[in-house]
């Protein structure tokens, strides 16, 4: 079975997903960048939709929101939680964050709760996301400290699959 492969099955195994502590960390990213009305955001790993349903919400129906995502199971819930808010302005898809390639200067705000370590090609993220990236608009992420109860069994997880993970703590080069 492939990296990805794992992760998605894990993902998609928890049903329990939906808790004060996920959604608490996830939108607690709105502390440092909250988008505005007619904006338009993207929820990478977007999960079972918190940041993507609350980033709709701040838009309103002038702005909209994509949340993509691997999981599929979590998108099934994002999906009824859309729906459970009457929301319009925003839409799933199920892709891989690697492979997704959206127009350049598309989003004014891109978010990924808890997510970017999980990914095998970060620097190559990053550099698709500031394409996307409007002139002027924000990228803002969390991830664990290496320090943390979650981030040492990503770490194993990914060194089991012989995926290296960069030093959290490095800063890594921005534009």
């Amino acid at each position: 079975m492939t990296y990805k492969q794992e992760i998605i099955n894990f993902y998609n195994a928890r049903t329990n997903y939906d808790n004060y502590v996920t959604l608490n960390r996830a939108i607690a990213l709105f502390d440092y960048v909250t988008p505005s009305p007619g904006q338009s955001v993207l929820d990478v790993a977007t999960g079972t939709g918190n940041i993507a349903i609350t980033s709709a919400q701040k838009v309103g129906p002038n702005g909209y929101v994509i949340g993509i995502d691997l999981a599929t199971e979590l998108l099934k819930i994002a999906q009824q939680k859309i729906q459970a808010e009457n929301l319009s302005n925003v839409g799933l898809v199920e892709v891989d964050a690697e492979a997704y390639q959206p127009e350049a200067d598309k989003f004014d705000v891109i978010y990924c709760s808890y997510a970017i370590v999980l990914f095998p090609k970060i620097p190559k993220i990053l550099e698709n996301w500031y394409r996307c990236l409007k002139f002027g608009g924000f990228i803002a992420f969390t991830c664990s400290s290496e320090n943390s109860y979650l981030a040492l069994s990503i770490v194993e997880a990914c060194a089991k699959n012989g995926i290296t993970l960069p030093n959290l703590h490095e800063p890594f080069n921005t534009y």
